[in-house]
Formats: structure tokens, C-alpha cells, sequence
């Protein structure tokens, strides 16, 4: 079980590697290049990334690369209609009347001054128990 052990650890190293190049070719591959071409350019930049003459595995991976652990991983559009949000245009500025700061991002959220006591103005009595809105269960 040992040796299995070690002769996997070994494997799934240079697997792994070797996918990472494959993966990176083919998310911008060349114009026209079918696959046969990027698994050439992925070798290459395998050999040349990691000083070896070339890549033994490529049965192992051919087997391995469409499980889970080595599937590529889609990635975030940065430009599509998912993309996340800029953050931009949220400065803040001095209102005139009250002298607090607001943001352009807080325009829309309710006014409160952070001075205020809680206490002050209870929604409800402290004495009276407070509702639930979750159903208990029977």
C-alpha cells in the first residue's frame, strides 16, 4: 500500500502540474487552434516551466482530467452582466443643514444620529414581553 502511496503522490503531482498549463492554454487559446494544438502548447510550457524533457503522463491525465478535482473552474466575467459592481462615486460629502457626513451610496438609507440613546424612545414598553414571529412548533 506504501509503494501505491508514493507512486500516486509522484503521479498526482505531475498531473496536477501539468493540467494547470493545459487549463491556462486552453482558456485563451490561439485562433483556430484545435486540441491538439493547445495539448502541444501545454507541454511545451510544461517543459519549459518546470525543466523537463517532456510530459510521460499524458494517458494518466487523459483518464484523470475530466473528474472533478481537475475540471476547470469557471471564472468571473469581469466585463459580462455578472460582473461584480464598481464601488465608484461614493465620496463623502458635508451636508449644508445638519453638518453630518453622507456617502452617495447612503442617500437612501434612513437618517439616525449614532448620539442618541436607545432608551430614550422605547418602540415598545420594557416591561411587556417581546412577540416572536416565528411559529413555535407543535
Amino acid at each position: 500500500m506504501d509503494q501505491m502511496t508514493s507512486k500516486w503522490t509522484d503521479l498526482n503531482g505531475k498531473i496536477s502540474k501539468f493540467n494547470a498549463c493545459f487549463i491556462q492554454k486552453n482558456r485563451n487559446p490561439q485562433s483556430g487552434a484545435s486540441e491538439a494544438t493547445i495539448m502541444q502548447q501545454a507541454t511545451e510550457e510544461y517543459c519549459r516551466v518546470y525543466k523537463k524533457r517532456t510530459f510521460p503522463h499524458v494517458g494518466a491525465w487523459e483518464v484523470a482530467r475530466h473528474h472533478p478535482k481537475w475540471v476547470p473552474v469557471e471564472l468571473v466575467d469581469m466585463r459580462g452582466p455578472t460582473a461584480p459592481k464598481k464601488r465608484g462615486g461614493s465620496k463623502r460629502s458635508k451636508t449644508s443643514e445638519s453638518g453630518n457626513y453622507t456617502t452617495s451610496a447612503s442617500d437612501n438609507l434612513p437618517e439616525m444620529n449614532l448620539n442618541d440613546d436607545p432608551l430614550d424612545e422605547p418602540d415598545q414598553p420594557l416591561d411587556d414581553p417581546v412577540e416572536e414571529d416565528t411559529p413555535t412548533r407543535p
